[in-house]
């Protein structure tokens, strides 16, 4: 409370009491990393959460750890930490997906295709692992990754970026009019994302129409707003 209101030097002295009465508990631990947090001392921070979270490891002590390990942007501890936390409780979904999507991020696609399907195993049509399995395959040039794409869209049809996906990967595989259709739908419904524009580009691209390409690359870079394949969309709008 007192770290929420600004009163850094009161918390200080109360986290000291607390750690003369209660050294070696976790609890004692979380707080004193979100002290130095406040701080800015993101190292002390980071060894604090780790000390706490190997004398009483919970879902909320992997939290405070990976964001501390995220934050000094050391993201193989991160996903160590995560997978360590997953094969000793391997029914935690959340976590679980977690990991896929850092994996995903991280660019380590094989990795984060045997997350997914592990968690198709146990949740056969969720919208978000088939989604994203389709993604990692379509990375690793798997023709399966458009099978499951359509199935995410079934799942969830209204689902922007799972009609990205899907829309994406059927430019991908030679079939840009159905792709294009499929991404138009995907823009109505969130006109913000400018990765689907981008990938609208692409398909216009493949239907020989560099003039509407040049279009949807104008307006997907003309605002400020960050996108994964920003630096692409770029290259082919110099290109065109």
């Amino acid at each position: 409370v007192l770290l929420a209101q600004g009163k850094t030097a009161d918390a200080r002295t109360a986290h000291a009491a607390l750690s003369a009465t209660y050294p070696d508990r976790a609890e004692t631990l979380v707080a004193e990393g979100e002290l130095l947090e406040a701080v800015g001392d993101a190292a002390g921070a980071l060894a604090a959460f780790t000390k706490a979270h190997r004398i009483g490891a919970t879902r909320s002590t992997l939290e405070k750890l990976l964001a501390a390990q995220l934050r000094v942007g050391d993201e193989r501890a991160a996903l160590t930490t995560l997978r360590v936390w997953i094969l000793r409780h391997p029914g935690d979904l959340g976590s679980r997906h977690r990991l896929g999507e850092s994996l995903l991020e991280a660019g380590a696609y094989r990795s984060a295709q045997l997350v997914y399907e592990a968690l198709i195993t146990d949740e056969p049509e969720n919208p978000v692992s088939l989604n994203n399995l389709a993604y990692a395959l379509h990375q690793l040039g798997d023709d399966t990754a458009l099978a499951y794409a359509k199935r995410a869209v079934a799942a969830m049809p209204e689902h922007a970026d799972f009609l990205d996906t899907y829309g994406w990967i059927l430019v991908e595989n030679g079939e840009p009019e159905r792709g294009l259709e499929v991404l138009r739908d995907a823009v109505t419904r969130q006109s913000t994302n400018d990765e689907i524009r981008y990938h609208i580009a692409l398909a216009r691209v493949r239907l020989e129409r560099p003039g509407a390409a040049r279009r949807e690359l104008a307006t997907a870079l003309g605002s400020s707003r960050p996108f994964p394949s920003r630096s692409a969309a770029i290259g082919l709008l110099e290109e065109l």
